[in-house]
């Protein structure tokens, strides 16, 4: 009799045992599953960043060019005091960089578009989105002298034939 005491007293701490440690077993599958979405979620991140420094070092390689010209456009109506860009031209290869900052985010249906001043009239330099924090970068085919100002605009998807009155976000001469 005293062995079969024994014998289910070992068997029931084998059976305790054998829960505790299933009941760990799920915990870590729990810590697991979190520690995998972070690790995702940081990726993503780590991507995006990896987007904006290329961006940046581009830029930046925009700026050394021998001969470049550099540009300052600013908030052209007072409604978007923090907006600002830059236009940088390189003349060897006639094209330019346009870098904006702080726009206003997009709604869906709408688009930011590029526009150089050419003989006082607008043309179109392309569309291009911007990031949560408003930030993006467009290239655009322009040299300097083949156009007086660059101005950014608020559009439907797709862009206009014309910048849209009152959506002027952003404007810059190139005699400021």
């Amino acid at each position: 009799m005293l062995l079969v005491l024994l014998g289910a007293f070992g068997l029931w701490r084998l059976w305790q045992q054998s829960s505790d440690l299933r009941a760990q077993v799920a915990e870590l599958q729990t810590t697991t599953a979190a520690l995998q979405a972070t690790l995702e979620a940081t990726q993503g991140e780590n991507q995006v960043l990896r987007r904006e420094l290329a961006a940046r070092d581009e830029t930046l390689a925009q700026f050394r060019q021998p001969g470049a010209v550099t540009i300052a456009i600013g908030d052209a109506t007072g409604e978007h005091p923090t907006a600002a860009g830059t236009l940088t031209m390189n003349r060897a290869t006639g094209q330019a960089a346009l870098d904006v900052a702080n726009l206003p985010p997009l709604h869906e249906g709408t688009t930011y578009q590029a526009w150089m001043i050419v003989g006082g009239a607008p043309v179109s330099a392309g569309t291009f989105a911007v990031d949560a924090a408003g930030q993006g970068h467009h290239v655009i085919a322009a040299a300097p002298g083949t156009f007086e100002a660059v101005g950014v605009s608020l559009e439907p998807a797709g862009g206009s034939e014309q910048p849209t009155p009152g959506n002027i976000i952003l404007l810059g001469s190139l005699d400021s």
